[in-house]
This record gives structure tokens, C-alpha cells and sequence, in this order.
């Protein structure tokens, strides 16, 4: 099994500044924070086959107390993963009209990937997944 948070930095992350230490948020973040290692310590003492998966901004983002190297450790590595590079976002793009389609890119004339590629800085291959789809709908609405 697979536990995935999603995000975790935005529910246990650092507070983004000193006076912010004791604010509400900051208590709020400690407090999961202490919830979720408490389950994955159980999680572990059942001797359950269980990967836990965090998606964060960075590792530096996340409560202290998660990222910490002594005692239990909630998560056994960190590996950042690039956004992809403009070259990048044109292949993605590319590879999911060709598979979307099953035909050559010529009949997209108008369409100019390169720009969109440019233009969409920060977007992932399920981002433009979803764009594409909404780009059809939005076509074929239009034609309709």
C-alpha cells in the first residue's frame, strides 16, 4: 500500500517567519504534524508493508520535526524533481496530441506548440494533459 500526502508543506510546514511561531497556523502545524508521526509510528509497529509519499515546494519547507534525522524518521530520502524546461513541455505536448490522436501534427497547422510550450513555465505533463483536453472541448463547442 501507498499513503500519499499531497502538499504536505501547506498543512505542516515551516512558519515563514520568526514572529509567526506561535501564531495559530504555526500550533495548528505542530499539532498534525505530531498526529501523522504518531500514525506512521504505528503504521511501522504493525510491521505493515506501507510506503509513505509526500509532494512538497522543497524539503526546507516542511516542519522541522518531519524532516529530522534523528529518531524515527517519517521519511527515509528527499528527491527533488525539476519542473520540465521549455525543450521538455514541447516534447510532453507533442507526445500527448500524437497519442491523443493517433496522427501527425500537420493537421494541428494552427496550432503552435512551441509558444504554448513557452508559455506555460512551471506545467507538468498531467497540467497539460488537462489543457489539452479542455483546448478539444473548447473546440469543438465552438464548431458545434
Amino acid at each position: 500500500s501507498i499513503i500519499l500526502l499531497d502538499d504536505l508543506d501547506h498543512i505542516m510546514g515551516v512558519p515563514l517567519a520568526p514572529e509567526h511561531e506561535n501564531s495559530p497556523k504555526a500550533v495548528q502545524s505542530t499539532c498534525l504534524t505530531h498526529v501523522l508521526k504518531e500514525m506512521i509510528k504505528e503504521i511501522i509497529y504493525m510491521h505493515s508493508l506501507v510506503a509513505h509519499i509526500a509532494t512538497s515546494l522543497s524539503e526546507q519547507s516542511l516542519h522541522s520535526s518531519i524532516i529530522s534525522t534523528q529518531g524515527n524518521h517519517l521519511f527515509q530520502c528527499f528527491q527533488h524533481i525539476q519542473v520540465p524546461t521549455q525543450g521538455q513541455r514541447y516534447e510532453i505536448l507533442e507526445s500527448i496530441i500524437k497519442n491523443k490522436f493517433d496522427f501527425s501534427l500537420e493537421r494541428f497547422c494552427d496550432l503552435d506548440l512551441h509558444q504554448i510550450a513557452k508559455e506555460t513555465e512551471g506545467f507538468v505533463a498531467r497540467d497539460f494533459t488537462v489543457l489539452i483536453d479542455r483546448a478539444i472541448h473548447s473546440c469543438i463547442l465552438s464548431r458545434g
